[in-house]
């Protein structure tokens, strides 16, 4: 499988190794996985050049690969989670989707007349409603139906893509006869990507790749047991650049330069290479390093662009420009070359087991032994393997931490997460603000750190840009409510540059509550960490901002006369007509709003006349919670909701799931009323048949308790939508990792839950354990550890094949002060169990039914038996 350096595209790239890849699949495979290991992905044949099927993905954050093995060639294609086209990089005038001040006057006029037709009416067409505001995409049709008035100049020029590097090859010169006992494989426990094969005379070669977050490269290295060595070329290939192989740095190292878009004034990137080799001759020559007789060599990528965090703000004219990648890229490489293979390794992977092992979980999962392709295969046919499900939620953790950690830019998660193909990505790889970024298992399963990127983004690309959407454009309407908003907005499609305006069409772009609903996540962040100084640092902006905005724009409900506040216009995620009082902007505002006045406390805040204004708001807010005609929980405030709608969304759902407000209220009654409207929303197939609305479909049946729908959703997800290397397949070959991500968000659903069930400050902390486990996940039972709670708390516990708990440890090792524990299992192992406590205190159980209470001291273990 030699990959040929002159290609002119992909495409191409497919096409002539198409018959060399041909001759490798004949390699006979290894018949036993590479290790003892269970947490592993592998194979026993060649990887080919199938990225959606075929690709395993290593990163840190910063950087991304997806390596494809071979025996004469090995491919990695390269990503730097910044690297975009568009943006203020080649349009300085580029104003993230949001009009001027000149047009603000008209916009409001807009959204009046959009409101007074709602009040009039209930509800208006989609497209009635995008002729008003205007057109917020590219629509010429609706911009010849707007009239003068109404048209809003809002452009979605420039809005740009993230896009590849390039790619790094690593070629033999000399091809292999008689190569036996291939396997390949991803080795989750210690997020390595390997590869091995035996040649005819019995000597080995092994291949081994990672992407290190402390030292801020990517690295790739062969070693061989072969007496003569072997040879082999390095080099980069990026076919939009001037030097598209690079260009030689010595007899060791090239550096591949470009801008996002060629031959245009756009965002600059730089990558270096340096070959290291114990043996052997090293030199470069025409953008090609030749490796020759070498026992094991290493070659160390790093790489960036000129992209600032820090710069998307007023005073930097939103220019999101930084210093030219260059000094930094060589200081990296140069630092990680000077060390060993073993050394880099080292630190790279106690790195990621931190992370990746500061939590547990074990359930009936046993390897066969199999490939992962045929475990796949098998599985389409029968979904029957508890295995392969655990192997799907280790995965899911896995590529959080490879694409999201402190530094970098979070996972963009609509598409690609930080592995993108070519040089334009679907939907941008962007970030959609309607579900696919708020379905996470960070903070429970003690990937906290992994959010980090997440709340630095809102605070840093969000907030500057959304208060100049809230400023100089947005839907207010001031003849009504008689001022501006205050605070910051962003609306559903978001890219790197504070795109904070609305795009696309009426049913997406009538969307400004997508940063209040990733606003939650700030709340969530500060719940589980107990961060007092986060929270007044860069946590407080982000709640106080949302719910400022949110307290102006909300008006008084004029069709009911109910005296409740409601959104309007408002419509239901990507479907339906406008209307007001929506229940997911309901249901997200009064969160946000609650999350907020509990925040407070903590914030250093010294303006009670804000918390007054809140609380008096939150008094009037309509929750949005409504039982319909057939049972169902309402989608609007209107009962509009039709029983054969199997939508991709589950908007009327997002209080149970990811949100946590049905708990504050009649739980049983709406908790029914979710179960009514989930049923009737099918199994998430005739829609798009996409594998996150299964997931979100699982995790909501986990929050009612039902393990049998969850599972059952779950093994949909793996059926229909995961490659053989476990990537989501959305279709025509689009890597959506929305899916790989929401798999262990609802396993944690299904394993552990703790609604934020308090209104005012926390009086108790509430945690239900394996609420909605399956059977088949417990023939053996099963373990975990370094689960976290809301509050600052950490818990293990094991439990048997009934799903009887056992060994029971608590830790309120980030909790603040004493509060009261709530824990409700299927069964405990004693019935009068006893508690220990490594402090002071002689705290006593409460038994109530199948629910344990006691007060937990700060900084203090408890144990139950």
């Amino acid at each position: 499988m030699v990959f040929n350096a002159k290609f002119l595209g992909l495409a191409i790239i497919q096409a002539s190794l198409a018959v060399a890849y041909a001759k490798e699949a004949a390699i006979a495979g290894a018949q036993t996985p590479p290790s003892n290991a269970d947490d592993i992905l592998w194979y026993n044949n060649a990887s080919g050049t199938e990225w959606i099927t075929q690709g395993l993905p290593i990163g840190n954050g910063f950087q991304a690969a997806t390596v494809f093995s071979g025996v004469q060639s090995d491919g990695y294609e390269l990503n730097i989670d910044s690297l975009w086209t568009g943006g203020p990089f080649e349009n300085p005038n580029y104003r993230g989707n949001n009009a001027g001040k000149s047009e603000k006057a008209a916009k409001a006029a807009g959204v009046a007349a959009v409101r007074e037709d709602i009040w009039k009416n209930g509800q208006i067409p989609v497209d009635n409603a995008t002729t008003l505001y205007g057109s917020f995409g590219n629509y010429a049709s609706i911009k010849k139906q707007a009239s003068a008035i109404y048209l809003i100049s809002v452009t979605t020029d420039n809005y740009g893509s993230y896009r590849y590097m390039g790619y790094l090859y690593v070629n033999t010169t000399t091809a292999p006869n008689d190569v036996s006992n291939y396997r390949r494989w991803l080795d989750m426990d210690s997020a390595l990507v390997g590869s091995s094969y035996e040649l005819a005379d019995g000597s080995t070669v092994n291949k081994t790749a990672f992407c290190s977050y402390p030292d801020h490269a990517c690295v790739f290295h062969l070693s061989t047991t072969s007496k003569a060595g072997l040879n082999y070329t390095v080099n980069f290939y990026n076919e939009d650049t001037v030097a598209p192989h690079g260009t030689c740095m010595g007899n060791n190292g090239l550096l591949l330069r470009g801008t996002a878009e060629a031959n245009k004034t756009a965002m600059e990137y730089e990558g270096q290479v340096i070959v290291t080799s114990q043996g052997g001759k090293l030199s470069c020559s025409k953008g090609l390093i030749t490796v020759s007789g070498s026992k094991q060599f290493t070659a160390v990528v790093s790489a960036g662009t000129n992209f600032d965090q820090d710069n998307g703000n007023a005073q930097a004219n939103f220019s999101f420009k930084g210093v030219d990648p260059h000094a930094a890229v060589s200081q990296y490489v140069k630092a990680a070359s000077s060390k060993s293979f073993t050394a880099l390794q080292k630190t790279h992977t106690t790195d990621y087991q931190k992370l990746y092992k500061g939590f547990t979980l074990s359930w009936n999962a046993k390897s066969s032994g199999k490939p992962t392709n045929e475990l796949v295969a098998d599985y389409r046919k029968n979904p029957d393997n508890p295995y392969l499900e655990w192997l799907a939620f280790n995965f899911g953790r896995y590529l959080l931490i490879q694409s999201s950690r402190p530094g970098s830019l979070p996972g963009n998660l609509q598409a690609s997460g930080k592995w993108a193909q070519g040089l334009t990505s679907a939907w941008s790889s962007d970030y959609h603000l309607d579900i696919n970024l708020q379905m996470k298992a960070a903070y429970t399963s003690g990937l906290w750190e992994t959010a980090i990127p997440m709340v630095e983004y809102l605070a840093k690309n969000y907030i500057p840009r959304g208060e100049q959407t809230v400023d100089t454009k947005l839907m207010i309407d001031v003849a009504d409510i008689h001022y501006s908003a205050r605070g910051f907005i962003a609306h559903e499609e978001n890219n790197i540059f504070g795109s904070t305006g609305p795009r696309s069409g009426g049913e997406y772009a009538i969307f400004p509550l997508g940063s209040t609903w990733m606003s939650l996540n700030a709340w969530d962040f500060f719940d589980y960490t107990q961060n007092t100084s986060w929270l007044q640092a860069q946590g407080w902006d982000i709640l106080k901002g949302s719910s400022l905005f949110w307290i102006d724009y909300l008006t008084p409900d004029k069709y009911s006369n109910d005296g409740m506040l409601v959104a309007a216009p408002c419509g239901s995620s990507e479907q339906g007509n406008i209307t007001f009082g929506c229940t997911e902007f309901q249901n997200v505002v009064w969160m946000t709003f609650q999350n907020t006045r509990k925040a407070y406390q903590y914030s250093g805040e010294s303006n009670s006349s804000f918390l007054t204004e809140l609380v008096n708001t939150i008094n009037k807010t309509d929750p949005g919670l409504r039982v319909g005609s057939w049972g169902q929980l309402q989608e609007w405030k209107l009962d509009l909701d039709d029983p054969t709608n199997e939508h991709r969304h589950l908007s009327n759902l997002i209080g149970l799931y990811p949100g946590y407000m049905i708990s504050s209220f009649n739980e049983s009654k709406y908790k029914s009323a979710a179960e009514v409207s989930l049923a009737h929303r099918g199994p998430g197939i005739s829609d798009s048949d996409a594998g996150w609305e299964k997931a979100w479909r699982a995790a909501c049946w986990a929050a009612l308790g039902n393990a049998t729908q969850a599972q059952y959703e779950l093994q949909l997800t793996i059926q229909r939508d995961f490659e053989v290397n476990l990537f989501d397949n959305y279709s025509a070959d689009v890597f959506q990792i929305d899916a790989n991500l929401g798999y262990p968000a609802a396993v944690m659903e299904m394993l552990f839950q703790d609604p934020d069930t308090t209104v005012g400050g926390r009086v108790s902390a509430v945690f239900n354990l394996l609420p909605a486990w399956p059977k088949s996940w417990s023939t053996n039972g099963g373990s975990t550890a370094g689960l976290r709670g809301r509050g600052g708390y950490s818990l293990s516990f094991n439990w048997d094949s009934s799903n009887t708990i056992s060994d029971f440890v608590i830790v309120s090792d980030l909790a603040p002060a004493a509060r009261q524990i709530q824990l409700t299992a299927p069964a405990w192992s004693n019935n009068s169990p006893k508690i220990t406590s490594s402090g002071r205190d002689k705290p006593k159980i409460t038994v109530s039914g199948k629910t344990l209470s006691f007060t937990a001291q700060p900084k203090t273990t408890y144990k139950i038996q």
